[in-house]
């Protein structure tokens, strides 16, 4: 049996809920119409069942995905054991980074339950959105945007001393 099954035959529907999701993302909200439309035929909807990993911890990954329905866990590993670190549910882009360059995963992402996500693969993502490059550089101003948010975050919540600026301060980059 399968932990994962891809959904065959998108149909009209189904596209139409996709663009709608893809543009509900920031990310995706200055891709034009036309290359929404590519990306949308591009990207895969996925079924996972419990407990499938979608990626695991160190992976080298090329995809970032769209949780369409359900929850995915997030968990990290170390030297003491495997901390649940939470969960993403319909609506959360995760691993976006992927889409512009080849990343280790630090976290692994498994399904909580079932689980439905649009898997968008770097090669589509690029492929759609080559001659946009005003939506290339709006996504990954975005992008950079929200890793300056969540380590403000960091910082206002004490999770990052003051020592350890060196290996933690990613908007110094």
């Amino acid at each position: 049996m399968n932990s994962s099954t891809e959904n065959s035959g998108t149909d009209c529907c189904q596209h139409d809920a996709i663009m709608a999701q893809l543009r509900s993302i920031p990310h995706f909200s200055e891709v034009a119409l036309d290359t929404l439309k590519v990306l949308a035929i591009l990207c895969t909807p996925m079924n996972y069942h419990p407990g499938t990993v979608i990626f695991n911890q160190g992976d080298s990954d090329d995809k970032a995905y769209l949780i369409m329905n359900g929850e995915a866990e997030v968990s990290r590993a170390n030297d003491n054991g495997t901390i649940r670190v939470g969960r993403f549910g319909p609506g959360s882009f995760v691993g976006a980074l992927a889409l512009t360059a080849d990343v280790k995963r630090l976290f692994t992402l498994s399904a909580a339950g079932p689980l439905v996500c649009l898997n968008i693969r770097r090669k589509h993502f690029l492929q759609a959105l080559e001659n946009q490059p005003s939506a290339q550089n709006s996504f990954n101003k975005i992008l950079a945007h929200s890793i300056v948010d969540w380590e403000e975050a960091l910082l206002r919540a004490g999770k990052c001393p003051a020592d350890s600026l060196g290996s933690t301060g990613v908007s110094l980059l």
